[in-house]
Parts: C-alpha cells; structure tokens; sequence
C-alpha cells in the first residue's frame, strides 16, 4: 500500500531495487562483453596462411587496438596471433608495456613479404623498430613460433586472407597499402 511502512523499510526497498537493477546491468554487459579470457566479441581469430604455416590472427585495426595489442595476456594459443594494421607505410615500432608473454614479431611490407624478425621480452618498455622505413604490417606471436614453424623473411602472408578478415570485422581493405594493388612488388 502506497505511504505504509516506515522510512527505513522504505530505503531498505530502494536499495534493494538499485541493486537488482545494477546486477542486471551487470549481466547483460557480460553477455554483450568480451568472450573467450583477452578477446573482443566477434573479433577473430581469422585463419591466414604465412609462408607453409596456418595462423589464426586477431586484428588490431584501429589506433586504440594497435596500442593495446595483447596486453595483460596471460596465455596466447599455439598458432594464435596478432596482426597490426598501418594506414601507410612507416617505420615500425613497438614495445611491451604490460604484456607479460614472450613474444616475437615479424615486419612485413605491402607486398606481404615478410621482411624482419625480432624477440620482444616480457615489460620491456623499450621500442623494437624496425631497420626498413616500409612496413605495412606487422604480426606478433608466441616467442618462437616463426622458428619452430620454418618461417624466415622471404615468406609471404596470404593478404586474401586477411583482406576477408578486414572485410569479416567491418573494416575497409583499401584503406591499407598491404591491401591494395599498389602493395605489389615492393
């Protein structure tokens, strides 16, 4: 009944009520949220072949993805990646500000040659560069896994493939040198 009870019940009540609302809240952003532990809903990961290897690779597209990269990852599957994107080509460089996995990264250019190969440490905040001024992409994965895979500069990144996992995450390829035709034979 309207106006009954006292004004402790009363608050008790709204409480109670902000915090079912809150809670829902709460689970309905989960379910929206992130998926699987250090992945986007619906971002990758997207096959692509690199030199005779099979890769999945997540997208860093934007320039809020690229900085954040595969920070504060604790586990990064065996053939499991990330590709970062560059609007043109440059000098590349990176580091590893909160990320705790071993890793290596490769530089390619715009005609998806692999060109470069270096070892990035755990914390280190101190930027790896890349020795060319023309990279167009570059791909992070576990520490080794170029190695252990027979992957050496010279190899090839199926830029197809990656043009159809631009394209799978609502991005433009034409919008990146490695990615149109003007990429060839760099």
């Amino acid at each position: 009944m309207p106006g009954s009870g006292t004004p402790a019940h009363r608050a008790i009540i709204r409480t109670l009520r902000h915090s079912l609302a809150l809670g829902v809240a709460l689970l309905l952003l989960a379910a929206c949220g992130s998926g699987p532990a250090g992945t986007t809903a619906g971002a990758g990961p997207h096959p692509v072949r690199l030199g005779d290897a099979d890769l999945q690779l997540e997208l860093a597209v934007t320039s809020g993805e690229r900085s954040r990269g595969l920070q504060e990852r604790e586990f990064l599957p065996a053939d499991r990646g990330m590709a970062f994107f560059f609007g043109r080509p440059q000098r590349a460089r990176f580091w590893m500000r909160n990320t705790p996995l071993p890793l290596d990264i490769g530089f390619f250019t715009a005609d998806g040659v692999l060109r470069e190969v270096y070892p990035l440490h755990p914390h280190v905040e101190v930027h790896v560069r890349s020795a060319r001024r023309d990279i167009a992409l570059a791909v992070e994965v576990n520490r080794g896994w170029f190695a252990e895979n027979g992957i050496a500069p010279g190899a090839r990144i199926d830029r197809e493939a990656l043009r159809r996992a631009l394209r799978a995450e609502g991005h433009n390829p034409s919008r990146f040198p490695l990615l149109t035709e003007s990429g060839e034979g760099s």
